[in-house]
Order: structure tokens, then C-alpha cells, then sequence
């Protein structure tokens, strides 16, 4: 429930976010949550390890072009549009642990995807006639939910052998820097003002720092 409410906080305020660039905001979200972490991690006594496994720097990529598409999807049209189509991750990740991971769909799951299904066709009826821009968001939206969709699944795939402190600093700190080099390329200190700092933290810390860890946390005990 606190890791929903967290990641509610996402697509709004990624447009509140504007101009500063989707990109920008992504590497700020993920550098904030990785010292987030980081502090947690040297307080619990963590070692930092994993840092150099091939699987985590993957991984990494995979998250930061998530948090690209959806940061650019929220920013280019509505927050109701983003989190519909964003939200067909739960159906793929059913569908890819039952046919990777060999875990058959309990009777939960297979209610969730029916209410997924039916939510994301409503809501979609409701939408306003396309225009360039909420085309783009969506098919942004779409690769946010498939890139979001494999990181779980990697998640659960390797909650036994990383533990999960270890596993989300790896993960985070790759992530921003996988970001990193495109952020800087698109770096203009005129779009920062205190709102938008304001905004960037938040979403950094509270969205992400707080909200995707407990998600990794719960993915671990599902």
C-alpha cells in the first residue's frame, strides 16, 4: 500500500517536472534513490557487492529506460493515459512467470489481469481523440509497462541469490548511470527552479527511493 501511494506521486509530478527534460529527470530520480539506499545500506552494515555482476548492470538499462519512457510518456500526455497503458505491465508479468518462471497463475492473479484488462479498456474509451503527442506518450507508455514488466520478472528471478539491499543499489546506481552521459547532453540550468527542484527530490526520493524499494521488497514475497 505505501510503495502505491509512492509511485502515485510519479506521472503528476513528472509534469510539474517540465521543462526540465525527461531525461534529466530520470538520472536525478535514480542518482537520489541510490543514496538513498546507499544510506541504508552502510547503516544496516550491507556491503556494497554485486556492484560488477554483468546481471545488475543490465538490469540497470533495463530500469533507466522505464523511468525515460514513462517520465517522457507522463510529460507529453495525461497522467490518466500514462498509467493505463503503463499499467499492462502486471498482465505481462503474469504471463512471463508462467511461461519462464514456470509459476502457474494463482486464482488472485488471473481476477487482477480480468480487472487490468477491462480498467485499461475503459479508461482508454475515455481518452480524447489522438493527437501527436499523446500517440507518442503512448507508445511510450507501452514501452515503460514491457521495460517494467521484465524488470520484475528478473527481480523475482534473482531474489535468491542477490539479497535485496544489495540488489536495488546495484541496480539504482547503474541505472543513473546508464542515464548519466544523456543527461548531461541535455543539462540546461535555466529549466531548474525551486518548484522544480522541489519536485525532482521528491520524486527521487520519495517516489523511488522509498516506493521501488518496497515494491522489490514485496516482488520478493510474492
Amino acid at each position: 500500500m505505501l510503495a502505491t501511494l509512492a509511485f502515485a506521486l510519479g506521472a503528476p509530478l513528472s509534469r510539474v517536472a517540465v521543462p526540465v527534460t525527461a531525461v534529466e529527470v530520470t538520472f536525478w530520480r535514480l542518482a537520489l534513490a541510490t543514496v538513498v539506499v546507499l544510506g541504508i545500506a552502510l547503516a544496516a552494515g550491507k556491503p556494497a557487492a554485486y556492484l560488477w555482476d554483468w546481471r545488475t548492470f543490465g538490469l540497470g538499462g533495463v530500469l533507466s529506460l522505464h523511468f525515460l519512457l514513462f517520465t517522457l510518456a507522463a510529460q507529453t500526455t495525461t497522467t490518466a493515459h500514462t498509467l493505463t497503458l503503463v499499467y499492462i505491465s502486471p498482465v505481462l508479468v503474469v504471463m512471463g512467470s508462467a511461461l519462464v518462471l514456470r509459476e502457474p497463475p494463482r486464482a488472485i492473479q488471473v481476477v487482477g489481469v480480468l480487472v487490468t484488462v477491462i480498467g485499461v479498456s475503459v479508461l482508454v474509451g475515455f481518452e480524447p481523440a489522438a493527437t501527436d503527442a499523446t500517440l507518442f506518450g503512448g507508445v511510450a507508455a507501452v514501452g515503460s509497462g514491457i521495460a517494467f514488466a521484465v524488470y520484475v520478472l528478473a527481480g523475482r528471478y534473482l531474489r535468491r541469490s542477490i539479497p535485496l539491499t544489495s540488489y536495488v543499489l546495484a541496480v539504482y546506481g547503474w541505472a543513473a548511470v546508464w542515464a548519466f552521459p544523456f543527461a548531461v547532453l541535455s543539462f540546461n540550468p535555466a529549466a531548474y527552479d525551486g518548484i522544480r527542484v522541489l519536485t525532482i527530490v521528491t520524486l527521487g526520493i520519495i517516489s523511488l527511493g522509498v516506493g521501488h524499494t518496497l515494491l522489490n521488497a514485496a516482488i520478493r514475497r510474492s
